[in-house]
């Protein structure tokens, strides 16, 4: 028990002097990679990090986890640092950033994104509240029209959808549609109805 009470004695007088140095309790932390970065912003960009409410601003920094929110008007276009794909978030929109690749790299849990990667690149993967799409390229929309209803339309490339035992790729000028319990609509596009419903959402 004496030999107990001095030797805790011991330390604290050995570190009060100086003698020897404790080992940090916590590793110093490794700074944050950025996951991507905001090219544009037309209107606002609302970013929720760590529970706060951020103001975007462009060339601004993204990091994993990170919340994207757009409002009525607003539109903001995002840079990835891995392979400098493009996504474009369109007024309503809500995307979150993983800062992973699987199961997916980002999440629309609500609104509408048009997208741009180099077919060459590995594949990326987006998730919705229905499912989780594999983009090879090179040119694409998602919409989530509701939790229980995506569509996905490609303008160039393919786009792989797996769902609910289905498999299917959708190619150029195509567009699929996904609602829950349901089997996958295939059909093609014109490029009046792509123009018209599509990209001049984000002109």
């Amino acid at each position: 028990m004496n030999l107990k009470v001095w030797h805790h004695s011991w330390i604290a007088a050995a570190l009060v002097l100086g003698l020897f140095s404790a080992p940090s309790v916590r590793a110093e932390a490794e700074p944050l990679q950025p996951v991507a970065v905001v090219k544009e912003i037309e209107g606002k960009l609302d970013v929720l990090r760590g529970g706060n409410l951020i103001a975007g601003e462009t060339g601004q920094s993204l990091f994993a986890g990170d919340q994207l929110v757009t409002k009525e008007a607003d539109r903001a276009l995002l840079e990835f640092a891995s392979d400098k794909s493009l996504v474009k978030l369109t007024h309503n929109s809500t995307l979150l950033l993983t800062g992973q690749e699987e199961p997916a790299r980002m999440v629309l849990i609500k609104g509408l994104m048009w997208g741009k990667k180099e077919p060459g690149d590995p594949v990326l993967r987006i998730q919705t509240p229905l499912v989780i799409l594999a983009v090879r390229g090179t040119e694409y929309f998602v919409k989530v029209v509701s939790p229980a209803i995506t569509e996905v339309v490609v303008k160039e490339g393919e786009v792989e959808v797996n769902y609910e035992g289905y498999q299917v790729r959708a190619g150029k000028m195509s567009r699929v549609v996904l609602e829950k319990g349901k089997s996958p609509l295939v059909e093609g596009v014109t490029k009046r109805l792509l123009n018209e419903e599509w990209v001049n959402r984000f002109a």
